[in-house]
């Protein structure tokens, strides 16, 4: 091998390396965020998404109790959240937070055209956590 493919080959392993390095979070498509947002607002004007495969009766249940005129979408990640609360099955997570100041966590998969909810919880009470 001469100089000039050895550059190449180790060039090629170092790119590699670092592409697969990369957190599951940053290897998202760029519009997750914006499309978790997305689900965020319309969860709060409608109760429900265009974007979201079903609700499912327990966040449906909360939702109900939860949301109120003040409600809005405080956090927006892509990725999962750390564990406990994430096992790494979620594209991205969203926070609402309502006028009681009451957060509500939704973690989001995204399989290239709908979001699924596959967990929820209320960061300000422990107790209340579900993995679908």
């Amino acid at each position: 091998m001469n100089k000039k493919q050895t550059l190449i080959l180790v060039g090629s392993v170092v790119l590699l390396a670092v592409l697969l390095s990369l957190s599951p979070g940053m290897r998202q498509r760029p519009d997750i965020v914006p499309l978790t947002r997305q689900v965020g607002a319309d969860l709060i004007t409608k109760t429900n998404s265009p974007i979201l495969d079903r609700l499912g009766w327990g966040l449906d249940q909360l939702l109900k109790g939860f949301l109120d005129a003040s409600t809005k979408v405080t956090d927006v990640q892509a990725g999962d959240e750390p564990p406990p609360i994430g096992d790494g099955t979620a594209s991205s997570r969203l926070i609402l937070m309502n006028g009681r100041r009451e957060q509500l966590g939704i973690r989001l998969k995204h399989d290239g055209q709908m979001f699924r909810v596959v967990g929820f919880w209320l960061p300000d009470d422990p107790a209340v956590r579900t993995n679908r």
